[in-house]
């Protein structure tokens, strides 16, 4: 058949992948492929909101600190520590219902707060919380937080 206007088709959306995927990746090597599958599934969860960014391995570091600083900015000191501490203490529990009861026991103390009624107050009245709770007086009295963990 002779090549004209009439013979040029439009491919539309993955269309063009479909009918001669060689042309947008190696086919003969299947790392590739899984490669480019990988590529575009990121691109894709950038593009819909669901990832913020992407750092080389150097900057990772950095890019997490930065982001824990500004989703922890606003929280309350003695939850901030209260997390750390059962992250720490827990990540090497013998079982996971040991860290379970351990957190549980924590929520609801923090439930009972002075820092709760503030947070709610805050919110509802659309102001920055100022936060009465301290660390070197109001962790939880249910474990030793301050403790050192045994060596062995």
């Amino acid at each position: 058949g002779a090549y004209s206007e009439g013979s040029i088709r439009v491919l539309k959306g993955l269309e063009p992948v479909k009918q001669r995927p060689g042309m947008y990746t190696r086919t003969d090597n299947p790392l590739h492929v899984i490669q480019e599958v990988l590529d575009n599934a990121a691109d894709e969860a950038l593009a819909r909101g669901l990832v913020r960014s992407f750092h080389e391995p150097a900057d990772l570091l950095a890019a997490a600190q930065g982001l824990a600083r500004e989703m922890t900015r606003h929280s309350a000191p003695v939850s901030v520590a209260l997390t750390r501490q059962l992250m720490w203490r827990m990540a090497g529990a013998a079982h996971p219902m040991d860290a379970h009861r351990l957190d549980s026991r924590a929520i609801q103390s923090r439930g009972q707060s002075q820092d709760v009624r503030e947070g709610v107050g805050a919110f509802l009245e659309k102001r920055e919380a100022l936060w009465p709770d301290r660390v070197s007086a109001d962790l939880p009295g249910f474990f030793d937080w301050r403790g050192e963990p045994p060596f062995g």
